[in-house]
């Protein structure tokens, strides 16, 4: 399964939405699924390495679009440890984004 950083922090649902996401790709090719897991991966890198250079989506939240895959994960930028607010698919209703951030 994907690998996190210790300089992540996560809301209690972003599990389920990476077992969910990564269960619906395996049911298309196991191939596809693993290159969702390396993307996941590859943003959870880049948030924990270099969160300001990932875009705003909010004042206080930031995010990363997943490399050929429609999902983003969304995130706040900590002191010392970034929290991951969920993954989203990106035609998740705004309302939904909305209420996990708050």
């Amino acid at each position: 399964m994907i690998a996190t950083s210790d300089s992540l922090d996560f809301h209690p649902s972003v599990p389920s939405d990476l077992i969910q996401a990564v269960q619906w790709y395996e049911k298309v090719s196991l191939e596809l699924a693993a290159r969702f897991e390396l993307a996941v991966e590859t943003a959870f890198d880049m948030i924990a390495r270099r969160p300001l250079f990932c875009p705003k989506y909010d004042n206080e939240t930031h995010f990363v679009l997943l490399t050929g895959f429609p999902y983003l994960l969304l995130f706040r930028i900590r002191s010392e440890r970034q929290y991951v607010a969920g993954l989203f698919h990106t035609s998740t209703d705004p309302n939904k984004l909305q209420r996990r951030l708050h």
